[in-house]
């Protein structure tokens, strides 16, 4: 695999997971919204 490919799938990688934890605090923050409320 030529080196440009690898480094953009890492690149694609980490910002799908930075995605995935957003997601997820955002959820939760809606949920403790929802239960203060």
């Amino acid at each position: 695999m030529a080196p440009i490919l690898v480094s953009l799938l890492e690149s694609t990688s980490v910002q799908f997971l930075q995605l995935s934890v957003l997601c997820v605090l955002n959820y939760l923050w809606d949920l403790i919204l929802t239960q203060l409320m």
